[in-house]
């Protein structure tokens, strides 16, 4: 099974995002695919929220290396 995420852009200046599925079959004897489609928005949304914070904890990380090698020189 084949899945995708794909990101809808709303009229309204949100996102709407689906994964999608795919499933080869045969249906009376014709080649077919099935298709099933999930809203993750909400885990989208999360993890976007989770890079954000993680980005800004090593960008404080550093700063407090960058302040503490400074005040050690200082010291």
């Amino acid at each position: 099974m084949t899945a995708i995420c794909v990101r809808i852009a709303l009229p309204d200046d949100k996102s709407l995002w689906l994964e999608v599925r795919a499933q080869p079959t045969t249906i009376l004897s014709e080649r077919a695919h099935l298709f099933w489609f999930s809203d993750v928005t909400e885990t989208k949304e999360r993890e976007t929220i989770a890079r954000r914070e993680a980005a800004a904890a090593d960008a404080a990380a550093q700063a407090k290396s960058a302040f503490l090698a400074t005040m050690s020189h200082e010291i």
